[in-house]
């Protein structure tokens, strides 16, 4: 049992450490994140919707926030749709450089829609940092169905949520609650509880989420870095298409306000967008990380502006590290699109800033995007947001078997997920 503990990355690896502290750590915790069934607020600003505050659009635009009017205790409700045991509340507040509209809140959870009579989850006293993450985690646990957040300051403001997660305390920490920190390892590890430990191990993409029984598409929070087991990252997973379990890591939509995708090398590495529904990329490094726990495969959507769709899927799909300019390995093609990714397998990820094609111009500014570029390309789900027919061969959002490199896509979408 040692040796498992150890090789799950389980706190304390000498002997003298190895307690029963390890069995009950955040690595078996693994909240989820909760979507409500609705919100509402004391007021909406112009422009604004309650709604908001949860879609998970983390951006600079303050239009995808939810902003109150500027009043005497504005507030922010979630119906959870049902009792809930709620293990911490983190509020990501303005995106843009303005510190502000986030003075004194209280975190209220229960089972009253009149939040006020409601028991106190956390407060927030003062204002938070430009750009922060407020953080709200009770000592224990809180069970209720209305999470509330509140300006309870004494002068007139707004209240202004950019994206509010609700984590549910994972099933494992309920079962390991009532066992206590001073028992034996020996205890900790009987056989069928080590057994349970391990079918409750940290979801580390979405096919571990499907598993533990999750069957709707929507944000999940998953540990997907070897090197850091702590780190949580929230990412779309669709649990419905052929069996679910995939993680969206792509998505292009005609929608306003647009997404730039022609940004720099540090903005895919680390993703940008709109999630969940708008268009966005998940980020590179994720990218490596999910597809370096296990082999994966790809899947692509795609749709044109006469309703047709087609599709294509990888059987092996990874990017190698930043180390390795996420080179690109993909292969095992079957579907209706055609193999539009076979020219680019072995290629450098290029941007704007940074060329990495082996064309003698910069791909990235000639088809504006970040892609595995060549010289330069039978396919780019990065481009600009064109409508069908383009002015030059190879601009917008091009699947090159399917319409050509003269006519750009209306829709895509790229997800994946492991194959073990």
């Amino acid at each position: 049992m040692f040796s498992i503990k150890v090789s799950r990355h389980w706190a304390g690896v000498a002997p003298a450490a190895v307690t029963f502290d390890a069995c009950h750590t955040s690595w078996v915790t693994n909240p989820v994140r909760l979507r409500p069934a609705a919100t509402s607020a004391s007021s909406e600003a112009a422009g604004s919707e309650a709604q908001k505050a949860v879609n998970g659009f983390l951006t600079s635009d303050l239009s995808q926030c939810f902003s109150s009017a500027v009043e005497s205790g504005p507030w922010w409700l979630a119906d959870l749709g049902a009792a809930r045991r709620v293990a911490r509340v983190r509020v990501h507040t303005r995106q843009d450089g303005v510190s502000g509209d986030f003075a004194s809140v209280e975190a209220r959870l229960g089972d009253s829609p009149a939040h006020a009579s409601n028991p106190q989850f956390g407060q927030n006293a003062g204002s938070p940092h430009v750009g922060a993450v407020a953080d709200f985690t009770p000592s224990t646990p809180m069970r209720g169905r209305f999470l509330s957040l509140q300006s309870v300051g004494a002068a007139p403001a707004a209240l202004t949520l950019c994206d509010v997660e609700i984590l549910e305390e994972g099933v494992a920490a309920q079962k390991m609650r009532g066992l206590g920190d001073s028992q034996s390892l020996r205890r900790c590890f009987d056989i069928d509880l080590a057994l349970t430990i391990l079918a409750l191990r940290p979801f580390r993409n979405c096919v571990d989420v499907r598993r533990k029984g999750n069957q709707v598409d929507g944000m999940y929070t998953i540990y997907p870095f070897h090197c850091c087991p702590k780190a949580s990252v929230s990412v779309y997973c669709d649990m419905t298409m052929e069996g679910g379990g995939w993680t969206v890591i792509q998505r292009r939509r005609d929608l306003q306000p647009r997404v730039d995708f022609s940004v720099s090398w540090e903005e895919y590495r680390s993703g940008f967008g709109h999630r969940p529904s708008g268009e966005f990329w998940l980020g590179n490094d994720l990218i490596h990380a999910l597809t370096t726990q296990a082999p994966n495969e790809l899947r692509i959507d795609l749709s044109d502006f006469t309703g047709l769709t087609r599709w294509a899927k990888f059987s092996h799909f990874s990017i190698r590290g930043v180390e390795d300019n996420f080179q690109l390995n993909v292969s095992g093609y079957s579907g209706t699109a055609g193999d539009s990714m076979a020219y680019h397998t072995g290629s450098y990820f290029s941007t704007i800033d940074k060329d990495l094609d082996i064309a003698s111009w910069s791909c990235a500014a000639a088809f504006p995007g970040g892609w595995w570029y060549v010289a330069c390309l039978s396919i780019n789900l990065n481009g600009p947001y064109i409508e069908g027919p383009n002015s030059y061969d190879g601009e917008g959002i091009i699947y090159k078997s399917w319409t050509g490199l003269g006519y750009s896509l209306n829709t895509t979408s790229m997800m994946i997920r492991p194959t073990n």
